[in-house]
């Protein structure tokens, strides 16, 4: 053999060794595990809890896709007679939502005989019609000997629509990713769910900051003495780690739940609200080098809107770039009535727009924008009563009017009811219109003296009632334009299952400035001088072009000019 071509094959030996050892380097090198990994196949059966963990030996998961094979007589625990039909559970609370492609996936947890129960478990619904009809349920998620809490609903940097919850005895917080979700729901699969590392779940959507890292919370200082603690991911989501601790003034016992949004502003601060109970509302934090040092936090919060009865409220940035913020607007109290969301252009700096949901008993608001720009805002109404779970769909713009008026806006939406005898009034038969203009001047008494006292209504079961009552309007001011409500307040005790959640008893009063229009926005102050000066104006120019067509007339040639 010759001695080139011995040299050559010892290059080509050498340059094979080369390879295998940076091959064998970055074999060895960390390479972040995906959930493309671990996709697990669909599971139909409702008592299949194959899924363990590690970590946790004896808890035990079930991921359910009810189809046509699966049977809902299933009972949900061992020592229970309760199965898993909808109108066969005792209680329905806490939802989240989202949205993929045509799919609005509304998820919520149920089971037992309520908060905390070793029988909880997430029930999930769809629609793929703009929430028109749903199929409920459509997933499961069950866990033995736990029970399974906590929903919510995000999507990542990636785009991938994930499912965090947690269990009832605060061991860890699971998360799985639905695959092919903004397609037909025989194509839908899941992960694997995977230990995120947080020790409780989080109850508001986590937070994708402008730098890729992703924040949550969680917290229980009352209780188990966990303080509110921000997590952080550095891995869209695979995986949560304890990042820091926000110290309040405001005494632990007051710290219950600490159900926390944050929101990134415009200038990079983060800005944290944290739910209080007790009648002390929430608090508030912020942080300038991107949560390594956060506030103390303080409940000084300016209201309206900063209301919490010690409930969730859910604040967020929308598409356009402004804030919106949604809670229970009855005041520093215990109340969980009037679900009410606002909106700010300015950062938060003011909300002056406001559009009432839902006023009646109601709690834990979530909301989610599609990439048209319309929000689905879902909550519970009656946790133990009604057990609705119900959602609203609305933009900006109905916003900003105060009322459901864009093409595609809805209100009140039912997902899940446990007792279809609540209703709600959807007609109120000959009382009133919905909008009643009058001039600036007309006294409250002049508007209100020919409503009837006694009216017809019919609630959305077809059922009938008469209510006897009269009108109040609160604020009223016969000198100063602008809208005004009035309400039907009926003087004997409601039907305890009749509800108003459509506002359909109330009518809004407009009052107008002599020939000014309702949306008009200027005052007398300014119109009057307006109208004058344009009169003189349009004189002005009318005497102008007399003269100027008189001169041509007379064969004159004269440079006209305007002044």
């Amino acid at each position: 053999m010759s001695k080139t071509i011995i040299k050559r094959l010892s290059i080509v030996v050498l340059a094979a060794m080369v390879f295998g050892l940076f091959s064998g380097f970055i074999s060895k090198t960390p390479v972040r595990k995906t959930y493309a990994d671990e996709i697990k196949k669909v599971n139909h059966d409702l008592s299949v809890k194959d899924i363990t963990f590690e970590k946790y030996p004896n808890v035990k998961v079930g991921i359910t896709i009810v189809d046509e094979t699966t049977d809902l007589s299933v009972k949900v625990g061992p020592e229970t007679d309760e199965d898993f039909y909808p109108e066969h559970k005792k209680w329905n609370g806490i939802p989240t939502v989202a949205k993929a492609g045509n799919n609005i996936f509304v998820a919520w947890y149920t089971g037992g005989k309520g908060e905390p129960d070793t029988d909880n478990y997430i029930c999930v619904a769809v629609s793929a019609d703009m929430g028109v009809t749903w199929k409920n349920p459509w997933m499961v998620i069950t866990g033995s000997p736990l029970g399974i809490v906590w929903p919510i609903f995000y999507k990542n940097g990636a785009g991938e629509l994930c499912l965090i919850y947690g269990d009832n005895k605060m061991t860890g917080s699971q998360m799985i990713k639905l695959y092919n979700a903004d397609g037909p729901l025989e194509n839908i699969t899941y992960s694997y769910p995977k230990v995120t590392g947080a020790k409780m779940s989080v109850t508001c959507k986590p937070t994708l900051l402008s730098d890729g890292r992703i924040l949550a919370a969680y917290g229980n200082n009352a209780f188990d003495g966990i303080p509110t603690t921000i997590i952080k991911s550095e891995d869209d989501g695979e995986t949560f780690s304890a990042y820091r601790v926000i110290k309040s003034t405001v005494e632990d016992r007051y710290h219950d739940f600490a159900e926390v949004s944050i929101v990134e502003k415009k200038d990079g601060k983060l800005w944290a609200l944290i739910r209080l109970c007790d009648g002390m509302s929430m608090e508030q934090s912020f942080s300038s080098d991107g949560g390594n040092t956060w506030t103390r936090a303080t409940n000084d919060l300016a209201n309206p809107p900063f209301y919490s009865p010690g409930s969730r409220f859910y604040m967020a940035r929308l598409k356009s770039g402004n804030l919106l913020f949604v809670t229970n607007m009855q005041g520093r109290n215990t109340d969980r009535r009037n679900m009410t969301c606002w909106l700010s252009e300015d950062d938060g700096e003011t909300w002056p727009y406001l559009l009432q949901l839902d006023p009646t008993q109601s709690s834990y608001p979530d909301f989610y924008q599609d990439d048209d720009g319309l929000i689905y805002m879902v909550h519970d109404r009656e946790r133990y009563g009604e057990g609705g779970i119900r959602m609203h769909i609305f933009t900006e713009e109905d916003v900003k009017k105060g009322e459901f008026c864009t093409k595609n806006a809805k209100q009140g939406i039912i997902i899940a009811k446990i007792d279809y005898s609540y209703g709600d009034i959807v007609s109120v038969n000959g009382a009133f219109e919905k909008v009643e203009k009058y001039k600036v001047g007309t006294d409250i008494k002049d508007i209100l003296k020919n409503k009837p006292t006694t009216i017809n209504v019919t609630d959305d079961n077809g059922k009938n009632y008469t209510l006897t009552g009269r009108y109040r309007v609160s604020g009223y001011d016969k000198n100063k334009a602008g809208t005004y409500t009035a309400y039907f307040t009926s003087t004997e005790e409601m039907p305890s299952k009749l509800k108003d959640g459509y506002g359909a008893l109330k009518f809004r009063i407009v009052l107008e400035d002599s020939g000014a229009g309702c949306s008009s926005s200027l005052n007398a102050g300014l119109i009057i001088p307006m109208v004058l000066f344009g009169g003189a104006a349009i004189a002005l120019l009318m005497k102008k072009i007399f003269l100027q067509n008189k001169k041509l007339k007379e064969g004159k040639r004269e440079n006209i000019t305007q002044r």
